[in-house]
């Protein structure tokens, strides 16, 4: 099993457990079980659907170097794939940002951003450097990216 389909179990663990309680009449007396149980149901939803968007993201900076891993192209040649990668990293950051993580994502959603603007950043100045070396470039997009995919799988790790 896949430390994401543990982490989406794990979530829906966690609701389905408040709901149950509640349905035995563990969840307190008075309204106080229904307040837990939407609690526990408002906390695994958040989560998924804080997964759900950073994939997402994730998903679209991916296709964006697979494009230009699968380039023939060289030196200069290999420049419109690099700025569509920059653009996918600047998009990436953007709607990174935008969202608001759960409490036990946020450590691990402020890195996660950083990364993203830092590559950004120096995709930026290696297209702004010239001559354009290609090579430079490819010590980013290979060498950081895959040390920055580690990174992101973490969130398949995050506490429940």
């Amino acid at each position: 099993m896949t430390t994401h389909r543990r982490f989406i179990i794990g979530w829906t663990t966690i609701a389905l457990l408040g709901v149950s309680l509640a349905g035995a009449g563990c969840g307190g007396s008075g309204s106080g079980g229904s307040a837990s149980v939407q609690a526990s149901t408002a906390a695994a939803s958040a989560g998924g659907q804080y997964v759900a968007s950073v994939e997402h993201l994730h998903n679209r900076l991916k296709a964006a170097l697979g494009g230009y891993y699968h380039s023939n192209a060289k030196g200069s040649a290999i420049q419109p794939q690099v700025r569509h990668v920059l653009a996918a990293y600047r998009a990436a950051a953007a709607g990174l940002a935008a969202i608001k993580p759960p409490p036990a994502a946020a450590a691990f959603h402020g890195t996660l951003l950083a990364t993203y603007r830092t590559r950004a950043t120096e995709l930026a100045a290696l297209l702004r450097h010239k001559p354009f070396d290609d090579k430079r470039v490819s010590d980013v997009l290979v060498g950081q990216v895959d040390r920055d995919e580690g990174d992101y799988e973490q969130i398949y790790t995050l506490p429940q």
